[in-house]
Order: structure tokens, then C-alpha cells, then sequence
């Protein structure tokens, strides 16, 4: 049987403002309210989630299309390594390779190779020789820049440059005695690979123009 004392005792606890706070709560226009909130709240992490994704995608694609252009700049360094960069850009444009050529009527054309190379290839291991070669390149190359003429071909110890070609220069035989004149000049500075000192009389260059 129901203790009626224990309904009494609860009644009086609780006064009709706290009674009417506890049904506020659970009542069916809270729930409403809690659920929107709850919706709110996931609705933003959604979108934050949705919001990092897409920062995500466009940090890969920035990547992307940063080793896009690192290799773009590494096949355009080739490609002038094969055709003088005048040649590259028409083709580019979508020209027919045939209209690119040219004729001209006054060039000046080096060739060069190092007098005693066979002999100090035979004192040196494959690998030095490799790194010989490079070295010297690197020289001439730098010489190229200088006096502004084109480097055509590299074969073995020979190389070969022209001036008044694909650019033409009222002044290209000047321009190529220069060159061989320097290059004469920067070989006597390169070293020895199996011994490791400079030898003037060691290193001659024959250039041919």
C-alpha cells in the first residue's frame, strides 16, 4: 500500500518553482531545443571536417604543381642542351619544325680537343676520367656565357662552340678567337687526376677554327 506520509514528505520538499523548473526540463519543447543544438553542433563539425579536407586537396595540388614546374625547368635544360633555346620556343608555339630553319651566310665554328688526353686516360680509372671531363666542361661552359657564343656538341674531349649562329654577330670571328684564346688559358688550370697537382706542360688544348 502506498505510504501517503512519503507523498506528504516529497510534496513538501520541493515548492512549485522548482517543481515547475523539473518539468521544464524534460518537457517536449526543450527536447526540441536540445536536439537543434545538438544538430548545430554537428553540422559544424561537419563543415570543419568538409573545410580541412579541402585544405587538405589544395596543399596537395600546390605540391603538384610546385614538381610540375621543378620538372618543366629540368626538361627545358635539356632541351636547350639539344637546340639552341631560339628553336625550342618557335617549335612551343606550335610552328612546323621546317619553317624554323635558317641559312646563314657567315659563322665561325671551334674545335677543340686536348692534345694528351689519351695518354692520361691510360694513368686514370674510368670514374676520373668522367670527372676530368666534367671539370673541363665546366670551364668552357662558363666561357660560352662570357663571350656569347653557342656550344654544339660535346664527344669525348672535343668540343665544339659557333658564333654568328642562331644568333647572328657582325663580330663572331673575334668572338670565337677570344673564346679559344681563354680556353687555351683555363686548361693549364685544371688538375691532374692521378696526381693531384696542376701541370702546365701536362694539359694542351688544339683548337681549330
Amino acid at each position: 500500500m502506498f505510504d501517503l506520509r512519503l507523498f506528504d514528505f516529497i510534496a513538501t520538499t520541493f515548492d512549485r518553482k522548482e517543481l515547475t523548473s523539473c518539468y521544464s526540463v524534460n518537457s517536449p519543447r526543450s527536447r526540441s531545443r536540445s536536439d537543434l543544438m545538438l544538430a548545430g553542433t554537428q553540422q559544424s563539425v561537419e563543415l570543419k571536417l568538409a573545410l580541412d579536407q579541402e585544405q587538405l586537396k589544395s596543399k596537395k595540388l600546390e605540391e603538384s604543381m610546385k614538381k610540375l614546374d621543378e620538372e618543366m625547368k629540368r626538361t627545358d635544360e635539356l632541351l636547350y642542351q639539344m637546340i639552341p633555346m631560339q628553336v625550342a620556343q618557335r617549335l612551343r608555339k606550335g610552328i612546323n619544325p621546317v619553317d624554323t630553319c635558317e641559312t646563314f651566310e657567315s659563322v665561325t665554328i671551334l674545335f677543340s680537343d686536348v692534345v694528351t688526353f689519351t695518354e692520361i686516360c691510360s694513368r686514370i680509372t674510368p670514374m676520373e676520367v668522367v670527372s676530368m671531363l666534367n671539370a673541363m666542361y665546366s670551364i668552357f661552359d662558363d666561357l660560352t656565357e662570357k663571350h656569347k657564343v653557342y656550344k654544339v656538341e660535346t664527344i669525348g674531349d672535343a668540343y665544339m662552340v659557333v658564333a654568328g649562329a642562331p644568333e647572328r654577330q657582325p663580330n663572331h670571328g673575334q668572338m670565337v678567337c677570344d673564346m679559344a684564346l681563354d680556353m687555351v688559358e683555363a686548361i693549364t688550370e685544371l688538375q691532374d687526376p692521378s696526381t693531384g697537382e696542376t701541370n702546365h706542360q701536362e694539359w694542351s688544348l688544339q683548337a681549330r677554327l
